[in-house]
């Protein structure tokens, strides 16, 4: 099981942060950064749960199609990398943590560990502790301070990943805190559960990242928002051509970086939208079905029930009458 010693969202650092911890946490510490910072790295520290380094491989080569990295670090022996858009990184428990901004830094951060997990030697209720296995060894930093759960999300450590859209995961952060601070006899399950949920989700997030095209990485941020309106109960409904207007895009065109994106056809998307806001208002009031279907976006009745059991497997009465 997961254990969350602490965590902090939307931390706000006004008058800036220096963090030093050379020997580690002495636990996983997981940053989402919200703004611009220096980190620092030791070449042989930055690490992939996917893979085992040979001794002297240099930071070009760790770094590939990563942030761009100089020497002009605080501390000497160590590499800098500057971010100033959302980025992700997960310390391993015992690696080297450097980072610093003079002006307001805002993270979202969670410390844990793995409460079964007993592979590594060091004290990881001091964060002072140093454990000698460890010490300057990439290798040993995958082998003793990482769990088969943690090896098994395949993705980096001690790196920083960019995100283009992090919002999800900040949403995730922000909910897991609310639980953090509740009481009840399954709390640690649900705060295991969600914290799995955060961890999977950088995961996918991660090697969706590396896979996408940089032409669809500029996409994304609109258009995750055009998405999340889609979905949204309070947004006006949208046609295709008005969804492909607002992102000065042809219809056409707009169709394709959506379907690239997402997996599912904006089509598909605007219809399941329309029928989970029918299923509710069927739910909660007594309105009839072609009222509801016509706040839906659908000017035909027949065809809002056609297309309502098609997804549901009920018709519009029976799925009121089984609720």
């Amino acid at each position: 099981m997961l254990k969350i010693k602490n965590l902090g969202y939307n931390s706000t650092h006004t008058h800036g942060i220096n963090m030093e911890r050379p020997n580690g946490m002495g636990h996983y510490l997981m940053l989402l950064v919200k703004s611009a910072a220096y980190f620092e790295f030791s070449e042989n520290a930055i690490c992939c749960s996917c893979c085992r380094h040979e001794a002297g491989t240099i930071a070009d080569e760790l770094l590939n199609g990563n942030l761009p990295y100089d020497r002009n670090a605080r501390h000497p022996g160590l590499i800098r990398q500057y971010v100033n858009t959302p980025a992700f990184i997960i310390y391993t428990k015992d690696a080297p943590i450097y980072y610093y901004n003079d002006n307001e830094y805002v993270n979202d951060w969670i410390n844990f560990d793995d409460i079964s997990d007993d592979s590594s030697n060091a004290d990881t209720d001091n964060p002072s502790s140093n454990n000698t296995d460890t010490d300057g060894n990439a290798d040993n930093y995958i082998d003793n301070s990482i769990s088969d759960f943690m090896r098994s999300l395949n993705v980096p450590f001690n790196r920083l990943t960019l995100l283009s859209d992090h919002t999800e995961l900040s949403q995730l952060i922000r909910d897991l805190r609310q639980e953090f601070h509740q009481t009840g006899s399954h709390h640690e399950e649900i705060l295991d559960a969600k914290l799995r949920t955060i961890l999977y989700k950088y995961s996918d997030a991660y090697h969706l990242e590396t896979q996408l095209s940089d032409k669809l990485k500029v996409h994304r941020p609109l258009f995750h928002e055009i998405r999340n309106g889609i979905y949204s109960q309070h947004s006006p409904k949208k046609t295709v051509s008005e969804l492909a207007e607002d992102a000065s895009l042809s219809v056409s065109y707009f169709q394709h970086i959506y379907k690239e994106l997402f997996g599912v056809s904006v089509i598909q998307d605007i219809i399941r939208s329309r029928i989970e806001r029918a299923c509710y208002l069927l739910t909660v009031t007594p309105d009839s079905v072609a009222h509801i279907a016509e706040v839906c976006g659908y000017e035909n009745v027949e065809h809002f029930n056609r297309q309502f059991k098609e997804i549901t497997g009920f018709s519009p009465n029976q799925y009121r009458k089984k609720k």
